[in-house]
């Protein structure tokens, strides 16, 4: 999973836009938007605002990719999400997967 799609993550859990990150992180839209899509790279100061920002967030898993996940097989990370709804939303999408995981132990 790379940077950006980690970011998008936690802000699907805050409940930001593009232009609300924009605005927390004094960041044009457009830049944001670049980030997310990976056609530019954040600078260093940019992720230190995303760290106010997401100031809960795991910065381990942020930043690098690791320490946030619960569970590890084949592959296969399942991330912690941070509200009921965002639980419920993960529960349904990965309840497959996690009944044939269960199901070969």
């Amino acid at each position: 999973m790379e940077f950006a799609e980690r970011v998008r993550i936690l802000m699907k859990e805050n409940g930001l836009s593009n232009k609300a990150l924009a605005e927390k992180t004094g960041e044009h839209n457009t830049a944001i938007s670049n980030y997310l899509t990976g056609k530019r790279k954040p600078k260093a100061d940019f992720i230190l605002k995303l760290a106010d920002v997401f100031e809960d967030a795991d910065l381990n898993w942020l930043f690098r990719g690791s320490g946030r996940d619960i569970l590890q097989e084949e592959g296969t990370k399942y991330s912690v999400p941070k509200t009921p709804e965002l639980i419920i939303e993960s529960i349904e999408e990965n309840l497959g997967e996690l009944k044939q995981l269960l199901s070969q132990k």
